[in-house]
C-alpha cells in the first residue's frame, strides 16, 4: 500500500500527473484503478453489513447509475452485487 503521508505530500506539492505516476509506481495501478479498489471494498462491506438496496449502495458510493456499478463490481468479484450478497448469506447459513 501507499504511504498516506507520501500521497498527501504528492497532492500538495505535485501536479496531478505526478500523483498518478507516484501511485502507478507504488501499486502498478492507475490512480483511478487504485482508488476504485477502496470503493469496491466499501461496496463489499455495505453488502455484508446492511440491508441497503443495490440502488442505495450505488448512490452511496457515487456511481452514476446501477448498470455502471454492476459492471465494475463484476470486474472485481466476477458476480453481481446481488449474487455476492446471496453467496454471503448462504455461507453464513452453512456455519
Amino acid at each position: 500500500l501507499i504511504n498516506p503521508k507520501l500521497l498527501l505530500y504528492a497532492f500538495i506539492k505535485s501536479p496531478c500527473t505526478e500523483i498518478g505516476r507516484i501511485v502507478k509506481k507504488a501499486t502498478g495501478k492507475s490512480l483511478f484503478k487504485y482508488s476504485m479498489t477502496f470503493t469496491m471494498a466499501a461496496a463489499e462491506t455495505v453488502l455484508c453489513s446492511t440491508q441497503m438496496s443495490i440502488s442505495q449502495i450505488t448512490e452511496k458510493l457515487h456511481f452514476s447509475n446501477r448498470a455502471h456499478f454492476y459492471k465494475v463490481f463484476d470486474q472485481y468479484y466476477h458476480m453481481t452485487p446481488k449474487q455476492y450478497r446471496e453467496k454471503l448469506r448462504n455461507k453464513t447459513l452453512d456455519i
